[in-house]
């Protein structure tokens, strides 16, 4: 995203009462190697507001200049995408990507980071539990927390797509989504300034407009963005992205 519509959208952001701002949605964070300063632009404008800054990273590129610019940055939370402890089940659910350099930069990080004296931004590895991960569950807690990092395993989603559900990852039957607080309380904008419906709408199914021509709040408010929240609501999800969308148990 460019720097002129990226102020936009946090100048506007941050004269709201919010309680989080991540700057990324569907991409790795760190492909844009100037997103410290980005970090460090929206902290600046958080005043004596106590919203979040948090990134979620698969940590590939997080190299010791990145560690540096992020831990310089201000950034609250730091999760790290890391799914298994052996490198079979990382490499097999983390394509191409290697799980000794992946281990590597981040302990390189968390050293970095104490060194520095600081306890932000604070450290957690999450993942989705699958049938790659399932056996390794306690080891990944065990050398996790030796190491200061908290742990969070999600259920599985399919993401409002039937080729996960194909994949056979899932650990149990799925169940359809009940409820779901996304539409209501997230605002997910892509690198062109538009919203779309939800973090996994991947396909760009639902566009509600583009906040660059407009502003956040008018997106947010449209008659259309009103409408799909009436109608899940009511449960008439039908030719909506959430009418697919199911979850592993908890």
């Amino acid at each position: 995203m460019d720097w002129e519509l990226f102020r936009k959208i946090i100048d506007e952001s941050t004269a709201h009462r919010i309680r989080r701002i991540s700057p990324y949605l569907m991409n790795e964070p760190l492909l844009d190697r100037d997103i410290g300063n980005k970090i460090r632009y929206i902290a600046e404008r958080r005043g004596t507001d106590s919203f979040l800054i948090k990134l979620n990273t698969n940590a590939s590129l997080l190299d010791e200049e990145m560690a540096r610019s992020l831990i310089g940055s201000w950034l609250d939370r730091i999760h790290f995408s890391c799914h298994g402890i052996s490198r079979e089940a990382y490499e097999t659910s983390m394509q191409g990507l290697s799980l000794e350099k992946t281990l590597a930069n981040i302990d390189r990080f968390l050293n970095l980071r104490n060194k520095n004296g600081s306890k932000n931004p604070k450290a957690t590895v999450t993942m989705v539990k699958t049938k790659l991960i399932e056996q390794e569950l306690p080891r990944i807690k065990t050398y996790w927390e030796s190491r200061g990092v908290s742990v969070h395993i999600r259920p599985l989603e399919n993401r409002a797509t039937t080729e996960i559900g194909e994949k056979g990852l899932a650990p149990q039957a799925w169940r359809k989504f009940s409820w779901c607080k996304r539409p209501f309380t997230q605002a997910n904008i892509l690198t062109n300034g538009d919203m779309i419906l939800c973090c996994v709408d991947y396909g760009y199914t639902t566009v509600l407009g583009n906040v660059g021509e407009t502003s956040i709040a008018a997106v947010w408010n449209s008659e259309k963005a009103k409408d799909i929240r009436r109608r899940f609501l009511s449960g008439n999800t039908e030719g909506l992205l959430c009418h697919t969308c199911m979850k592993q148990p908890q």
